[in-house]
This record gives C-alpha cells, structure tokens and sequence, in this order.
C-alpha cells in the first residue's frame, strides 16, 4: 500500500453522539469535527471490478468480496492526487468513516452519530454523472457541499442499506485493513490483555425473553421490556456485574460500555470481524458462571477467564441486532462511556427497571474497578 499524506491530525478517540434533526455536524474549510477531518458519502450498486481491478482478468465482473464486503469509492483526488484512473496510489488502503449524526440537507437523512466502520478502496468515483456534485474535488476545491474527500460506498448486497446508513457526513482516519479482512486469533495481548491502550474483553450473544438480573422488565412476571430485547444491552461476567457476588441489582446495572472490535476473535469460538466498530451497550443482566457459561463468564478479582480476558460481555440478540452487525463473538476494547448511541437504551428507559432506584452504581464513574 502506498503512503498518503493528507495533513491530518488522526486520532484513536471515539466520540458517541444520538440521533440529530438535519444538517451537517462538521464546520469549518476543510470540514472538521472533533478534531477530525470529514467528508461526505453517497452509496452505489456495482456489478463491475472497479478501478483496482477487483475482478477476474480475463472480464469485468466483481469478486464476491468487492460486491458484498465493506469497500469504498473515493473521488478522484483521495483515489489517486496525480489523476490516475486505473490503479491509484490509493487502491487497498483502508479507512475507518465514523458517523457525525449529520447529513447534507436533501441528499440524506438522520443517521445515529458514533458508528464506525472500515471500507477498503477498490474503485474510483469519477467528476461525471452522476457524481459531478460529489466527486469534483482536486488539490484547491471542494466538493459542491464543502467536503475535500468523498466516499461511494458499495451497497451490491445491502451491506450499507442494512447499517441503516443514509448518506451520511463521516469522520475520516486512514487505519489498516484489519476491519475489512482478519486472519485468525485475538489482536489483543499482555495480562490484563490490552489493545491500543484499552482493556479488551471477550463476547458472546444469546437470546432471552427473561427481564434478567437488573429487574428491566414486568414486576409482576419475568418477561423483558421490549427495548431489553432488541436494543444494545449485554449481560456481564458476574465480577463486572458485581464485585461483592450479588446476583440481582449488581453495581454495574445501567451501566454502558463502548465496545469497539479489534479485528480478532477466540481461536474456534468466533470468526472475522471487521476492526473499528463501536458500539455502546446497557448492562441489564448477569452471565453466571454456570453451564454454559462457565468458561467465559468464571472471571473473579484475580481470575481470567478460560480465554485470559478479565471482562466477558453476552450480548442480546433477541431480534438479531448482533448478527444485523456481522459480530460473531469478537474480540472487543471496553470504556464506560455515557448512555447515548444508535440503538442504546436511554437512562429514561432503565428508570423502568427494578434495579433503577437501588443507589448501586454512581453514574460518574467512567474507571474500572
């Protein structure tokens, strides 16, 4: 791959921010946001291999990956700054776009701000039809919507449809290619395992009708609220639920985390996903050590688990919102971060629960024990 200097001052922070009404979030020539670089996106539907030649030799056609995985077509001057059409200098590079919760007014809709996702480049969007407003950047211009980058993303098969994507405004960082293709095997290492500076955690998702450990569902029974079922909640090991072993109203419930993968897995038990999405979940529920737990969920203060991580996170998918995210059981970074996110319960609905009033947890505490 080749190098590309874009002036940029990247950074590894992660902003979370909830759904907006219209308008672009980023401000400023060129278009910042939280110390990032933005730019615009638009989706396309292509059956051809694209400008990186992503596509058997002898014809025209896509490999599958280049149809239904996460890649990119940028305009012509992030493609390729010398006017290449073929090849660009930029082909096989890889870039983490990150949703602001803006949108250009008219050409897209609300998208929940702090989604991160990695799209490789294998194509080229060209300054002509239909693109001439998108893609007409060079060294001194902008985009007719104020962005020095632009990025086509390949919808062939959904993918970006399915994200719930609408053409949003994205944080731009050029990263490696982990998010688009993994090779077997964790990312993460030491004791505590660690990843970029962050504590990782192992994961797993179940589906449960059950109101779980934090009491977020009916009083007077034990089914689930409906957002306990299909929103982003987890069920912790039981030293991350609870320190002192309480089964029920543990210290951390309403509690949220951001996990972010890291583009690895445990060897036999998950498979490739792509490094660098985030996602903020409520902790509503306990992972026992009990069958068929007990070997990811058997941490206590001095303990790892089966697979050497200190925090386990079972993630609901009740309605299939885990497997809607392409997640099979990743490895993850964890910060506890605030209650805000696409498809995060919001602190009004954990006042629902039975565990909303018992004064266990302190909301300013972002440290972990």
């Amino acid at each position: 791959l080749w190098y590309l200097d874009l002036e940029m001052n990247f950074s590894f922070v992660f902003f979370i921010s909830v759904f907006v009404d219209a308008g672009p979030r980023c401000t400023g020539n060129p278009k910042m946001y939280n110390g990032k670089m933005c730019a615009s996106t638009t989706r396309y539907n292509d059956y051809h291999k694209g400008a990186c030649g992503c596509g058997p030799a002898s014809g025209d056609s896509q490999f599958g990956w280049n149809h239904d995985h996460f890649v990119t077509a940028p305009n012509q001057y992030f493609f390729d700054e010398h006017d290449k059409h073929w090849c660009g200098n930029n082909c096989g590079r890889c870039v983490k776009l990150t949703t602001t919760g803006g949108y250009v007014d008219g050409q897209g809709g609300p998208t929940g701000g702090g989604q991160s996702h990695v799209f490789m480049v294998t194509n080229l969007c060209p300054n002509e039809y239909p693109n001439q407003h998108w893609c007409n950047q060079d060294r001194n211009r902008n985009n007719d919507y104020g962005y020095k980058m632009h990025f086509d993303l390949e919808n062939g098969a959904g993918q970006i449809g399915r994200l719930g994507w609408n053409n949003p405004e994205v944080t731009v960082e050029i990263v490696n290619c982990y998010g688009v293709f993994v090779d077997a095997g964790p990312r993460c290492t030491g004791n505590p395992k660690m990843y970029n500076g962050k504590m990782c955690a192992s994961t797993t998702r179940y589906a449960d009708y059950h109101k779980g450990a934090c009491g977020c569902g009916d009083a007077h029974g034990d089914s689930q609220f409906g957002w306990n079922h299909d929103h982003f909640v987890t069920a912790p090991n039981q030293y991350f639920f609870d320190r002192y072993n309480k089964g029920w109203c543990g210290e951390s419930c309403g509690k949220c985390v951001k996990l972010t993968t890291t583009g690895g897995y445990v060897d036999g038990q998950g498979g490739p996903t792509g490094a660098g999405q985030s996602h903020v979940f409520m902790v509503t529920n306990l992972c026992p050590n009990v069958y068929p737990n007990q070997h990811w969920c058997n941490q206590d203060a001095h303990r790892n688990n089966d697979y050497g991580y200190k925090m386990h996170f079972d993630l609901e998918n009740g309605a299939g919102q885990i497997a809607r995210l392409g997640w099979n059981n990743p490895e993850v970074t964890v910060e506890i971060v605030g209650c805000g996110g696409y498809n995060t319960p919001n602190s009004g609905m954990y006042q629902q629960c039975q565990c909303a009033h018992q004064g266990k947890r302190s909301l300013n505490n972002t440290t972990f024990n």
